[in-house]
């Protein structure tokens, strides 16, 4: 197979740089190999608590793919750029209408693949002095990759805004959290935006959902942020 003729089989039109993995992804390429198993669906609905009815929906979505040769080796190749290479591009996974699985609407098969990269983290799980190295280097990273691919683009600082950003996350996480810690090195700002436990990305019945409702009731107000950080502390944060 050729990387046009499995480009052919996307409906998005793959980033110019995918091609570079390609050749190495198709010599490794394995087709009896399940790109989300039972095992690893069912670990990831345990682990982030969803409804039953939500489990078995994830397994059938999963077997539903892993049946499909083209689904199989489109679903590989994202989960080899995304969540194997680790590359800056892992907001494809979260593209409306990446490939064609009969049987499945497009956001059933985006499950599939945010699935895939849960299971890999639950699998290979580090120790946090790792994960911290990953996550500060993850902007080096990103950098190196601007450089090679956008010279021309003058990247001043890096920014970011996210609930995980919030000041006040310091009243219900631990001193060795892994968030303060990251926090601790990044320059923050915090928004006038608020948010409670309810928000999206903590998992319900979690225990820090539980720890953000008690601490609002004594009157605590957890307001999102903003992070930056400047070219010239790079080398910093990667230390």
């Amino acid at each position: 197979m050729t990387y046009t003729e499995l480009c052919s089989k996307f409906n998005i039109s793959m980033p110019d740089y995918a091609k570079f993995y390609f050749d190495d992804f198709i010599k490794e390429y394995d087709r009896k190999k399940a790109l989300l198993s039972e095992e690893d669906a069912a670990m990831v609905c345990d682990a982030t608590g969803v409804p039953e009815e939500a489990k078995k929906a994830l397994i059938k979505y999963a077997k539903t793919v892993n049946e499909s040769d083209d689904a199989h080796l489109c679903g590989s190749f994202i989960a080899e750029l995304t969540v194997y290479k680790r590359q800056p591009w892992v907001n494809y996974i979260n593209q409306p209408d990446l490939f064609t699985v009969e049987g499945l609407y497009p956001e059933q098969v985006g499950w599939v693949l945010v699935a895939v990269m849960l299971a890999n983290t639950l699998n290979n799980k580090k120790p946090p002095e790792d994960l911290n190295a990953e996550n500060l280097g993850a902007f080096k990273m990103a950098l190196d990759f601007y450089k090679d691919y956008y010279p021309d683009h003058k990247t001043k600082a890096f920014a970011c805004y996210s609930w995980i950003l919030s000041a006040q996350l310091n009243k219900v996480l631990p001193e060795n959290s892994n968030i303060l810690k990251v926090n601790s090195r990044l320059h923050l700002i915090p928004m006038i935006g608020s948010f409670d436990e309810d928000i999206m990305f903590i998992r319900k019945g979690s225990s820090l959902q539980q720890k953000i409702a008690d601490e609002r009731a004594k009157g605590t107000e957890f307001h999102f942020g903003i992070m930056y950080s400047p070219l010239d502390e790079l080398e910093e944060l990667d230390a």
